[in-house]
């Protein structure tokens, strides 16, 4: 049973998610090779993927074929790299090339990038299609995760709407856990939990309380500093109720990891870090559907590409 930031990970497991450091799908401040400033590079996504055409991305005048990506709990992910064609939102970046693979980050806010480490989400491209978790302009935390540069937590153009939070109570214990994304990856995740680790008797399905809107640290949970795993690109938050990331919080990137408390039911954490990582949603390949105009698109877990400002 593997368990973020408290087990070593099977050699399985390591040539699956390959990540160095800190074992597979949790703690650990790698994020798959060398370090990089903390607001990060621009992330090409996984260069070995094909190139497509920028033809896929929304173009001006009459009825607007607003680009969609099919979103799938079943898609392994696209290994098709496009660039977001300069004058629209984010111009100039990448959006493609990640896999189900390579979900699992770390505990860092800014793994999880296909061939890029260090911490921070300044100026990547999009592997997952998502936006990277949001904690807006926050108070008292440093700037690598209280900014901006995605919009802020209850942005309504973000892919899969605003961010949400739901919350998972231990059975067993007096773990409390949060997942943080988009409102139809969180939705999605809900469903997911309830399915394969209730029936364990980890978590009661019935108690699962309905996802609510995130606006920010500021507001309440989760914090930046209970995170103790990232998926998909940073685009998803595993947190633990109560934990402090001395880590997080500092400037200096060779800071540890606190470790998790004593007592934490790391049956459900276990239960809850595979779920995500073997059942959030991904994008395949990319299609082109008629719309009235810029939007989320969602049928049977159809959701838009990009949703303009």
């Amino acid at each position: 049973m593997f368990v973020p930031l408290v087990s070593t990970p099977s050699s399985e497991r390591r040539a699956l998610w390959k990540r160095k450091g800190g074992g597979g799908g949790g703690g650990g401040r790698g994020g798959g090779g060398g370090k990089s400033g903390g607001g990060g590079g621009k992330s090409s996504g996984s260069k070995s993927g094909s190139r497509g055409s920028s033809g896929v991305f929304k173009s001006g005048g009459g009825k607007d074929k607003t680009p969609t990506q099919k979103v799938s709990v079943k898609s392994s992910g696209s290994t098709t790299v496009h660039d977001i064609p300069s004058g629209q939102l984010f111009g100039g970046r990448s959006v493609g090339g990640g896999v189900r693979s390579g979900i699992y980050g770390t505990s860092a806010y800014g793994s999880g990038y296909p061939g890029t480490a260090g911490r921070g989400t300044g100026g990547r491209g999009f592997p997952y299609y998502f936006w990277p978790v949001s904690y807006g302009g926050c108070r008292d935390r440093p700037s690598y995760i209280c900014n901006e540069e995605y919009g802020s937590p209850t942005a309504k153009n973000r892919t899969g709407g605003p961010q949400h939070t739901a919350e998972f109570r231990s059975l067993k214990g007096q773990s409390t856990f949060y997942v943080l994304s988009d409102k139809d990856t969180v939705n999605s995740l809900v469903k997911s939990i309830k399915k394969y680790c209730s029936p364990k008797g980890l978590v009661d399905a019935k108690g699962i309380k309905k996802p609510q809107a995130y606006k920010g640290p500021d507001f309440g949970k989760p914090t930046p500093e209970e995170a103790i795993q990232y998926y998909r690109a940073s685009s998803i938050g595993l947190y633990l109720d109560g934990y402090s990331n001395a880590a997080t919080l500092s400037a200096n990137e060779s800071v540890v990891d606190t470790p998790l408390p004593a007592g934490v039911d790391a049956d459900l954490l276990s239960c809850l870090n595979s779920t995500i990582g073997a059942g959030a949603p991904l994008a395949s390949a990319a299609s082109v559907a008629s719309a009235p105009g810029p939007s989320v698109l969602i049928a049977v877990l159809v959701l838009a590409l990009w949703a303009m400002v």
